[in-house]
């Protein structure tokens, strides 16, 4: 029976006609004087119409399957579509879970064609939801609020505005999305900007359908919270210079975002070299050099490279562990079997390297130390749980130890050990050196002692000389027999000359001391 102020519809399993207008199931002999009922003519009334369709939406949307059911199924279903999508379940797992229904709750959930129906409904009874909460909070004098933002390249340039709401019985945090645009062109800060201010005057326009009319009012903006990308920067800025009715955010940057560029900025150029090799070889999900890796080392080869920096530590974390032999053996294999010939064999040259090896680990161990800290930080302060709780002990708790007790006194247990397996690592080359160094070292000493003789030995010759010529000036001089020689070679000019041989044989040393100090050692 279709009339212009209802419907009715018979459904021959349960043998019943279903009343659109009064939500109420009638049988197929009643359903004639069921349109002719007071109740009936009452709510069919133009009047009664007209207020359904400006102030009221119905339970169910119109023409929608199963809408000829009975209320309890209809309930049933509406409640398990929210319930699958509070806990993450595609509606296309509802036949999965239909046996358990039917045996337990005894009710038959329909396909998922059928109850997709039901999401119109229960998106409009959850923004009912928000407008409640956020016009409760404004009405307990707490009308400002703070707006996240933030882009994402993966699927497509998009703005959304999602409310976070806290649970106030155990301070879970439940999200809404309540508006959700895509665009086809991607857009800068400006454009960004713009787009934000439209939304705000869209739902504060004095509209009776807007249910958030009043609640995200610019004036009451105070907070804005993002990361440091330029598009963001540049959107604040255009929002804050070009809007005149009392848009002015203070702008909180993201301290997560912060620490990962912190761990970026560490200057550990070998350990990096060697991450990046391996990275090189084992990235694709089906490559045979990954399938070695898993075969020698038991492991799944982690990746890294990724926009957060703990992605790298990570990595860094599992090379550190692997035994150095065996990754040797690795590089080799692939080598000889051509897995990433290319490099494999520019792995298989850094690790024959012993100093880049050594200077490898040691540069491992010092950014594990440091960074394992800033990554547990940065989970700590990405968390789904209201962070004002632990946001603050967190921060003060790494200040403690990396800031206020000094860098000193700061323990590194990773980089004491990697020291030492370094010096082993590169012990073998340097004996000889060492050996060469330890012979230069005693020539020099006894260079040092024979030159310290010969200054002793010098300075008596002087004494002895100037003492005999004070006596020879006392005594008469007597009369010059130009018959003798008149430049005899003289005790002090044989001084002079065992003084320098004996300088000259310091310096020898002092050149070969610093040869060997400048040599592979």
């Amino acid at each position: 029976l279709n009339t212009e102020s209802a419907s009715l519809r018979y459904d021959p399993e349960v043998k019943r006609a279903w009343c659109s207008v009064c939500a109420k199931a009638v049988t197929y002999k009643n359903a004639p004087s069921h349109t002719l009922s007071a109740k009936h003519r009452q709510k069919t009334s133009p009047d009664a119409i007209k207020a359904r369709k400006i102030y009221t939406q119905p339970t169910l949307p119109k023409n929608i399957k199963g809408q000829s059911l009975q209320i309890e199924v209809q309930n049933f279903r509406k409640m398990l579509v929210r319930t699958m999508f509070q806990a993450g379940i595609p509606l296309s797992s509802v036949q999965d879970l239909k046996p358990f229904l039917m045996h337990y709750a005894q009710c038959d959930p329909g396909s998922a064609r059928a109850i997709a129906d039901y999401i119109p409904s229960i998106l409009l009874d959850l923004k009912k939801d928000v407008a409640d909460r956020l016009k409760k909070c404004a009405a307990d004098g707490k009308p400002n609020f703070m707006l996240i933002h933030d882009g994402t390249p993966v699927f497509a340039e998009a703005l959304a505005i999602m409310v976070r709401v806290v649970n106030e019985y155990d301070f879970a945090i439940e999200e809404y999305l309540i508006h959700l645009d895509l665009y086809s062109e991607s857009f800068g800060g400006e454009t960004m900007g713009n787009e934000i201010l439209r939304l705000f005057d869209r739902y504060n326009r004095a509209d009776k359908t807007n249910l958030l009319r009043g609640v995200l009012a610019k004036e009451k903006w105070l907070v804005c919270g993002t990361d440091r990308c330029a598009t963001n920067f540049s959107a604040l800025k255009y929002i804050k210079e070009k809007t005149d009715n009392g848009a002015k955010p203070f702008f909180v940057p993201c301290i997560p975002h912060g620490l990962s560029n912190t761990g970026k900025k560490m200057k550990i150029p070998f350990a990096n070299q060697l991450r990046k090799l391996l990275n090189r070889m084992t990235k694709h999900k089906i490559c045979k050099a990954r399938t070695l890796f898993k075969e020698i080392f038991n492991l799944n080869p982690l990746q890294s490279g990724k926009v957060r920096w703990f992605c790298d530590l990570v990595h860094l974390l599992q090379i550190h562990g692997l035994d150095k032999d065996r990754l040797i053996e690795f590089a080799g294999r692939c080598l000889d079997s051509g897995y990433s010939k290319k490099t494999a064999a520019n792995l298989a040259a850094k690790l024959d390297d012993k100093r880049f090896l050594a200077f490898a680990i040691v540069e491992m161990a010092a950014a594990l130390d440091i960074g394992i800290d800033l990554c547990r930080l940065t989970y700590v302060l990405e968390g789904d749980a209201p962070l004002v709780f632990v946001a603050g002990k967190s921060l003060n708790d790494f200040e403690s130890k990396f800031i206020t007790r000094g860098f000193d006194s700061v323990e590194l247990p990773m980089l004491a050990e990697a020291a030492k397996a370094a010096a082993a690592l590169i012990d073998s080359d340097i004996a000889p050196a060492r050996e060469g160094y330890a012979n230069a070292k005693v020539a020099v000493a006894d260079a040092q002692k024979t030159l310290d003789t010969a200054k002793r030995e010098a300075h008596q010759a002087g004494a002895r000389e100037r003492s005999s010529t004070s006596d020879r000036s006392r005594r008469p001089r007597p009369q010059r027999n130009y018959a003798v020689d008149a430049n005899p070679a003289s005790a002090a000019a044989a001084s002079q000359a065992e003084e320098r041989e004996q300088m000259q044989s310091y310096r020898g040393a002092v050149r070969l001391q610093k040869r060997l100090v400048a040599s592979k050692i």
